[in-house]
């Protein structure tokens, strides 16, 4: 277990992971940025419109059924359940609720979300349509989330415990175990960091150091949900696979279809917008 003075260690580092994160990427960037690269993706309005859209419409339709017309309330919390009505597997792996290692997972989250910074090294040129790429895939990782959590109930595994988080059951949270969110987002992040860098700089051996830091934070974000006792063993698989199907999938569709650039360029000298009739 993870002592106080620990955690507050962990907490009090942070920035300054972030800020090695940072300069990590930069010091990536520096040999790569000097390489011809031609940028394997592409916007395409019909291939943008199709993803962005499918996300907008499965988290609108989350929204309206759960926000507006509540079609399906939270159920009253009911303590009486017993830990052996959880299937074996999940059984073995359920823990009592820790707000330390809960604190912790979601710092870990947020740095793995950054994972893409890593592909800054990339020319500017590149950056919106990696930008836009990136955002549908959050979006649609997001959005699959919120569907899963709202039409599949399941009761997180700190409620067959003492100590469970009184804020998170008046909240209703203590029924949204599945999928985990953490495992979701953190996955897509990893897959895609993955994936666009090594389609980038293919012969670069830095490619095995993106996917080996991205996938270990995204893991070592999983595993605190578990310990945390806000996810079963299965809520952490099926996030990690919907993750990774978002990071991998939208990308690798950027690549369908022809080899147009974005018409939105940035650069250090400005933004140039150009137009073809």
């Amino acid at each position: 277990m993870l002592n106080k003075k620990r955690i507050k260690l962990i907490f009090k580092s942070s920035p300054a992971l972030i800020s090695i994160f940072i300069l990590l990427t930069c010091f990536i960037a520096s040999p790569l940025q000097a390489e011809e690269i031609n940028s394997p993706f592409h916007l395409s309005p019909v291939t943008d419109g199709i993803i962005a859209g499918s996300g907008i419409a499965i988290y609108g339709s989350y929204f309206l059924c759960d926000k507006i017309l509540n079609l399906n309330p939270d159920p009253t919390p009911d303590f009486s359940g017993a830990l052996d009505s959880v299937n074996i597997f999940d059984r073995k792996f359920a823990n009592p609720y820790s707000h330390t290692q809960d604190r912790i997972s979601d710092v870990l989250a947020a740095v793995t979300i950054l994972s893409p910074a890593f592909l800054m090294c990339t020319p500017s040129s590149n950056w919106v349509t990696i930008g836009t790429m990136y955002a549908e895939t959050a979006l649609l990782a997001y959005s699959l989330k919120c569907a899963g959590k709202y039409f599949i109930s399941r009761t997180r595994p700190y409620m067959f415990f003492s100590g469970y988080p009184e804020d998170d059951v008046t909240a209703g949270d203590w029924n949204d175990s599945f999928p985990s969110a953490h495992a979701t987002m953190t996955f897509a992040a990893a897959a895609f960091s993955t994936y666009v860098f090594a389609q980038y700089f293919p012969d670069s051996s830095w490619k095995y150091g993106v996917a080996a830091i991205s996938y270990t934070a995204a893991i070592l974000t999983s595993a605190m949900r578990i310990t945390s006792g806000c996810h079963y063993a299965t809520d952490i698989l099926a996030g990690a696979a919907i993750g990774t199907v978002c990071g991998l999938v939208i990308p690798w569709a950027h690549t369908l279809g022809g080899t147009s650039t974005s018409p939105v360029e940035i650069s250090p000298s400005g933004i140039y917008i150009s137009l073809k009739f």
